[in-house]
């Protein structure tokens, strides 16, 4: 998935447009996206074993480094 490409749109979950086919074979999602105002990568879970997850909670992530940061 390319967050490059000018025709990239995110549903409300935060799965691209690009991955819709996709997401029915998979069991777990996890997205990385990277906050300008933090400076954080923030790791979410956007799918589980359970469904789909509306509002993910997010684990923030050091870009340089991508370990978990505080």
């Amino acid at each position: 998935v390319s967050p490059i490409r000018a025709d990239v749109v995110y549903d409300k979950y935060g799965v691209p447009n690009t991955m819709h086919k996709y997401v029915d074979l998979l069991d777990v999602l996890i997205a990385l996206v990277y906050n300008e105002e933090r400076d954080k990568v923030v790791m979410t879970a956007v799918k589980t074993n359970t469904g789909m997850v509306e509002k993910p909670m997010g684990v923030s992530l050091d870009p340089k480094t991508m370990l978990i940061s505080k």
